[in-house]
């Protein structure tokens, strides 16, 4: 008897057909516990794990491996991603506030004027060049960023609305009609 085939997406969203035989994994949190140091260090090894898994998920959305609207998320995206996380429980909460901060972290440092990357590039620059860049050029960078990242701030939150939206306002239109039967009962 041939085994059945289930389509399911890795982690970055790229789809791939697997066979099943009935019996999956659950996911099961397991709470280990660990002294001071081995935790310290457990955690930091968590962090840079986490950043490879980040920087390898923009060089996947930068080759077009993952699609860039499938890769990105905003303000509508991180409150539907934290209330699913939060029926989880407060590990998974936590879990994905270390993910966002390293993310952050990470987009902080891409060398856009506005983000400290930018700054840090500019002053690679100078030190390369061995003088200042002019204010004029400086200012022109910075406006050219700034444009860049707010046509980005208007694609993520467009992107979100068309992504996150539905569910999000479906969810809340649920809660208020129970709340309106239980009202009128």
């Amino acid at each position: 008897m041939p085994l059945k085939e289930k389509e399911v997406s890795d982690a970055f969203g790229r789809k791939k057909t697997v066979p099943i035989i009935g019996i999956s994994a659950s996911e099961q949190i397991k709470i280990v516990q660990y002294n001071f140091f081995t935790a310290f260090f457990k955690g930091v090894e968590a962090t840079f794990r986490t950043a490879f898994f980040i920087i390898k998920g923009f060089v996947f959305m930068i080759l077009g491996i993952v699609p860039f609207k499938e890769a990105v998320a905003g303000p509508l995206g991180i409150f539907y991603i934290t209330s699913q996380a939060l029926k989880i429980g407060i590990i998974a909460i936590l879990n994905l506030m270390a993910v966002l901060n390293v993310s952050l972290t990470i987009v902080n440092l891409i060398p856009l004027p506005l983000l400290d990357g930018g700054h840090l590039f500019l002053f690679l620059i100078e030190k390369i060049r061995k003088r200042q860049i002019s204010e004029r050029t400086e200012d022109f960078i910075t406006q050219l960023g700034f444009i860049f990242i707010l046509f980005l701030i208007i694609f993520v939150f467009y992107n979100d609305v068309v992504r996150f939206g539905s569910k999000i306002w479906q969810h809340n239109k649920g809660e208020v009609t129970q709340q309106n039967l239980e009202n009128k009962s």
